[in-house]
């Protein structure tokens, strides 16, 4: 799954880059919690994403006021803050993934076949994915 958030962001920041406007790190950070697919606490993303606790804080604030994720306080712990998608914020993620898809059939629908399985080795090898 790596290498598949590797590859989003990847062509996103490539291929799309003023396709939607983003601060560094906010869609990692939504693409983090779409791939949770639960709430998650702003210290599990940080030790994820290795930024600090003040950019997620800041992440999280401009990720809140475009309506892309909620905020809501834990109600059996009130120290702990649950960060979760909202549906303008899957919908984004949706988005981005398509386009994303899109442009890797479009990039591998000019490679051979037997570049591809080289390519399918070689990731297999680097990430230690086991691909048949």
């Amino acid at each position: 799954m790596n290498l598949y958030k590797n590859y989003i962001i990847y062509i996103h920041n490539k291929k799309m880059k003023n396709f939607f406007k983003f601060a560094q790190g906010e869609k990692r950070v939504l693409l983090e919690l779409s791939l949770a697919n639960a709430d998650i606490l702003p210290s599990n993303l940080c030790q994820k994403l290795g930024v600090s606790k003040q950019r997620i804080t800041s992440i999280l604030n401009s990720l809140y006021e475009k309506k892309h994720i909620t905020i809501n306080i834990d109600e059996t712990n009130r120290r702990k803050t649950n960060i979760k998608l909202t549906p303008i914020g899957k919908k984004y993620i949706d988005k981005l993934s398509s386009d994303v898809l899109k442009e890797l059939n479009k990039t591998l629908s000019k490679i051979s076949s037997e570049d591809i399985n080289k390519l399918t080795e070689i990731i297999a090898n680097k990430y230690k994915y086991n691909i048949k």
